[in-house]
């Protein structure tokens, strides 16, 4: 097995050349279980903190809903282009097992597009989730989305997954994605096992909603990740 840093990775990918492009120029609208989770999940007033910002998509649309929304993401490139984009929202370069903030800040946390899944280890993963538990407000909700764990019935997850087996060992949750625009690795799950851990860490289930794209040529489209929205049990 070979020593990856997955982070730095993963931080590369997205900070540079045709991705970083995408992100500025083309993905910019709310994704259909966004469309659906956003508008029930957060209301106007609610303080949010939306991690993973990237280049501020979801920021820009969450602004529209409430004004009290600050942007963060561990890159800096990607802040300094949601800052130029839009500049009348607040962004911040932030890890998010490592959040500034005191306990009780926000009413809704958002990390979409599969962000906490590319957080690594599973540790700094599990760490990620406390924190957002902390700053959360009793009763407050987060509104995240993971990958799910399917089948290799397409030429490329199989290519990926023997790919991870040899680098990353048979044992590994997190897959080595080989993509036209560069490498990611991502932790992938189950939604009774994504339920089963934030159950077990102070949260209750509210909503999923499964997000499925095509894969490959023929036809293939599975649900490959799941949106989720879990509200922070209180602690009295």
């Amino acid at each position: 097995m070979i020593s990856l840093d997955v982070n730095k990775i993963n931080c590369k990918y997205f900070s540079r050349g045709a991705q970083l492009e995408l992100f500025k120029e083309v993905y910019l609208d709310l994704l259909p279980p966004e469309e659906i989770l956003f508008p029930k999940h957060i209301k106007r007033g609610d303080s949010v903190l939306d991690l993973g910002c990237g280049a501020g998509r979801t920021t820009s649309f969450i602004h529209k809903m409430t004004e009290q929304v600050i942007g963060t993401d561990l890159s800096d490139v990607m802040i300094a282009t949601a800052r130029e984009k839009h500049p009348g929202i607040e962004f911040q370069i932030m890890d998010a097992s490592k959040l500034d903030y005191p306990d009780n800040s926000f009413d809704v946390v958002v990390f979409s597009y599969n962000g906490l899944c590319y957080l690594y280890p599973e540790e700094k993963r599990n760490d990620s989730i406390k924190e957002i538990n902390r700053v959360l407000k009793d009763g407050g909700k987060i509104i995240f989305s993971s990958f799910n764990r399917i089948p290799p019935l397409a030429l490329s997850l199989i290519i990926n997954l023997i790919v991870t087996k040899l680098l990353m060992g048979f044992r590994s949750k997190y897959k080595i994605h080989v993509t036209r625009h560069g490498i990611t690795i991502n932790y992938e799950t189950s939604p009774r096992e994504e339920t089963d851990l934030f159950c077990g860490m102070n949260f209750e289930l509210c909503e999923m909603v499964p997000m499925s794209e095509p894969v490959g040529c023929m036809g293939y489209r599975p649900n490959i990740a799941t949106y989720y929205v879990f509200r922070k049990r209180g602690n009295r």
